[in-house]
């Protein structure tokens, strides 16, 4: 039936191609982001999109969001956001602290 569709429909056939080309050049975007920044940043920027998109919705349709939507959206949000914005980041190791863990100290260039 699907290609039958397209048979009858031609100018379909362009946006199909463009759609399946730019999913998957979204995938390698996601793969890349998690695989550099972490599943926590990659989520960040997802929130972060779909918070723009709805309130570009809002704005665009005015369509307003009840004081229930926003208690949510607040609560979402604002908790996505601070658990990315104030986790510890791990330190590393002071060249003391390496050494006493038996590990060998790091080079300091030729002679």
């Amino acid at each position: 039936m699907a290609i039958d569709f397209v048979a009858r429909h031609n100018d379909c056939f362009f946006d199909i191609a463009l759609l399946s080309t730019v999913a998957t050049a979204s995938q390698f975007f996601i793969s890349y982001t998690i695989r550099t920044f972490g599943a926590l940043t990659f989520a960040t920027i997802m929130t972060t999109r779909q918070l723009v998109s709805i309130l570009l919705s809002c704005v665009w349709f005015s369509h307003p969001l009840s004081w229930e939507q926003c208690i949510g959206a607040v609560v979402v949000f604002g908790s996505l956001y601070a658990k990315s914005f104030l986790r510890n980041k791990p330190q590393k190791p002071s060249p003391a602290e390496r050494l006493e863990n038996g590990e060998s100290s790091p080079l300091k260039g030729n002679p």
